[in-house]
């Protein structure tokens, strides 16, 4: 199974209890045995829009089995900060997001929010204080 511009990650097979080393790591391409379920994460944050997902399986290729589907953007996140506090919101109107952050400006490391979002102007609003230093947020489809 082929993704077009995007990278996913093995997370399991139904054939094996763990992984072999070549699903280890990210990859554009992935090996799906007859009968097999492959659960993957796929990584679609280089930019929204239309995708295909498709066999490379030559005969499933000339049938058409292909999938198209689009990426929509998350809603802009606003930041705002005074000294140790943080003000995060985004508009009422976008339902199902979750907020996480990251101690790293590359986000290797996502971690959820905690403190739930409360309507504040039509707005979800979180207000964060933060102990440990500086930190990264983004939205995530819940």
């Amino acid at each position: 199974m082929h993704t077009h511009a995007a990278l996913c990650k093995v997370l399991n097979r139904s054939s094996s209890a763990s992984l072999p080393p070549e699903d280890t790591g990210w990859k554009d391409t992935v090996l799906v045995n007859p009968g097999e379920t492959v659960r993957m994460l796929t990584r679609f944050d280089t930019h929204p829009g239309l995708f295909v997902h498709h066999c490379h399986n030559l005969e499933h290729e000339d049938s058409g089995m292909m999938q198209n589907f689009e990426v929509l953007p998350p809603p802009e996140l606003a930041i705002r900060r005074d000294g140790a506090g943080v003000s995060l919101s985004w508009p009422g109107s976008e339902q199902g997001w979750s907020l996480q952050s990251s101690a790293e400006p590359n986000g290797v490391v996502w971690e959820p929010v905690a403190v739930s979002p409360v309507v504040v102007g039509g707005r979800w609003t979180v207000n964060l204080t933060e102990l440990t230093g500086r930190r990264f947020y983004r939205l995530a489809k819940s």
